[in-house]
């Protein structure tokens, strides 16, 4: 199993410079696109304002990645608005469901700071 800590990109930038229904708009758009590239089986967990939690069962971090990978190509093509960043953590032998989201969501962490880091000059 593979957690995705989901975090959704300027969330309050939308919210102050559109107003709530933008956000909302933003909000529900982006759950939509989570929930149709995933198992109607695999849920997509709201663990507060603009983060989320999902698993994803018999996969791997690869397929996992590129789905995400897919999601965030959907996201980026639609007129709603809204992008993400993720991290992923995969389950391991002792695992409580705390130890596997606190993974992801270093792993989210890990993909803020790499997409951050200025490209290197060409």
């Amino acid at each position: 199993m593979i957690a995705a800590y989901v975090d959704v990109n300027d969330l309050k930038a939308t919210n102050d410079g559109k107003g709530h229904h933008a956000r909302d708009t933003m909000l529900k758009h982006i759950v939509e696109v989570l929930q149709t590239n995933l198992r109607s089986y695999e849920p997509v967990v709201r663990l507060g304002g603009d983060e989320f939690v999902c698993t994803i069962s018999d996969t791997t971090m690869e397929s996992a990645r590129e789905r995400f990978d897919d999601i965030t190509a959907e996201l980026s093509r639609s007129p709603d608005g809204g992008s993400i960043t993720v991290g992923f953590a995969e389950l391991a032998p002792g695992d409580s469901p705390m130890d596997l989201i606190n993974r992801a969501d270093g792993g989210l962490i890990a993909a803020r700071h790499v997409s951050r880091k200025p490209s290197p000059a060409s």
